[in-house]
């Protein structure tokens, strides 16, 4: 009995004392930051905050590469030749900015250009920010169209009164977006019952010390790969794990006969209304005279397919049906953007050219779908050869 007490004191002393490290590290790190020892955008969520129109932005400022505007840009210009829409393929996440394909873009052309790129954006918000990148005067509009979520993102915007009432204006079908669970909500809209526990742990992983912590890219990718690869072991049918020593990455492929693409009414719905949104986005950028190029980019399993089933993989049959999915959507928006006469280019082929190299992976290790800078690097280099034809072309109007 005397054992167990003494054991039990341990555990509760160990308990302790990492508490009281932890708060100290907290404190040191919250008295670095107020001393400008440490900059603040690095002990911060990268999460921003509501906005009426857009669902959410950033802050101005509220990180070292955001600009006045909340974009990931040095700086705010008065013009640029180049202004570039799209979601976190486009503003370059798992990527510094000087790494995002927008900037290398600009290197590899000698053109400015302005990232107007944010995660969680989609055809909505493109049509909204397309008036403030016309206000820099560009040449050419470059929009990122990613097939994996572009389509969901278009009609996840209805909940929000703006767009709503914009939609009811138009005469806009949303009905089908309105039922989906992945709608965009307004703050306090929900608000989930938590118990003391869940507090404290939210409140832990939250805090300036971790937030820290998980700058270090090693650390970010350990804690990353660890809960994924637990995920995998516990629902083995709803993940694909591959580990060659070249590829080491993990694919969310859903449960045996989910439903992908559009079987789901809320991603038929999201199609049509990317189509509008899409469309009045391209009216737009031609009637300020200015030219569009949409950048099709592909999703993680698209990249790696090819590769995978020539190294022997037995491919997942939900991961093939994701394949099919965005080659269907793929050729659906290149057949409609040819009715618009605007011009499409496919990074993938280029994205395709950059893997085997172990040493310098072109994706993380589990399942986040961004690619690292050699990733993007692929991507400029094609958006590249399209935008100096446009430019040098002998049809160019620019």
């Amino acid at each position: 009995m005397g054992n167990l007490k003494t054991f039990g004191a341990k555990i509760i002393l160990l308990i302790v004392g990492l508490a009281v490290g932890f708060l100290f590290l907290e404190f040191l790190t919250t008295a670095a930051v107020r001393l400008k020892i440490i900059p603040a955008y690095r002990t911060m969520s990268p999460n921003g905050v509501y906005h009426d129109i857009l669902g959410y932005a950033l802050p101005p400022h509220s990180f070292e590469d955001t600009d006045a505007n909340g974009f990931r840009n040095p700086g705010v210009p008065e013009s640029a030749d180049i202004v570039t829409l799209g979601d976190s393929q486009t503003y370059g996440f798992n990527a510094l900015s000087a790494d995002s394909w927008p900037s290398k873009l600009e290197k590899l052309t000698g053109r400015s250009v302005y990232n107007m790129g944010m995660g969680g954006y989609g055809p909505v918000q493109y049509y909204y920010l397309a008036d403030k990148a016309l206000s820099m005067r560009p040449k050419l509009v470059i929009l990122g169209f990613y097939a994996a979520n572009d389509m969901s993102d278009a009609c996840r915007m209805f909940a929000l009164d703006y767009w709503k009432n914009f939609a009811k204006e138009k005469g806009l079908d949303v009905e089908d977006c309105l039922k989906s669970l992945d709608v965009l909500l307004p703050p306090n809209s929900i608000v989930p019952k938590r118990n003391l526990l869940e507090r404290l742990r939210d409140s832990a992983r939250d805090s300036s010390f971790l937030m820290l912590l998980k700058q270090v890219p090693a650390v970010s990718n350990f804690i990353s790969h660890r809960r994924d690869l637990k995920w995998a072991e516990e629902s083995p049918n709803e993940f694909f794990v591959v580990n060659n020593g070249v590829i080491n990455t993990i694919f969310s492929i859903g449960e045996p006969g989910a439903k992908i693409g559009f079987d789901s009414p809320n991603i038929k719905r999201g199609a049509e209304l990317a189509k509008y949104f899409l469309g009045e986005t391209a009216k737009k950028i031609k009637a300020a005279g200015a030219e569009l190029l949409i950048v099709f980019i592909p999703d993680k399993p698209d990249v790696l397919e090819d590769y995978l089933v020539s190294k022997g993989y037995a491919i997942p049959e939900n991961y093939k049906r994701n394949i099919a999915f965005h080659e269907e959507v793929q050729k659906m928006f290149t057949d409609f953007f040819k009715q618009l006469n605007v011009p499409t280019v496919d990074v993938r082929s280029s994205m395709v050219e950059k893997i085997g190299d172990k040493k310098n992976p072109i994706f993380n290790n589990y399942l986040d779908s961004h690619p690292f800078a050699i990733g993007y690097e692929a991507m400029a280099e094609s958006i590249a050869e399209e935008v100096e034809r446009l430019f040098n072309g002998p049809k160019s109007g620019l």
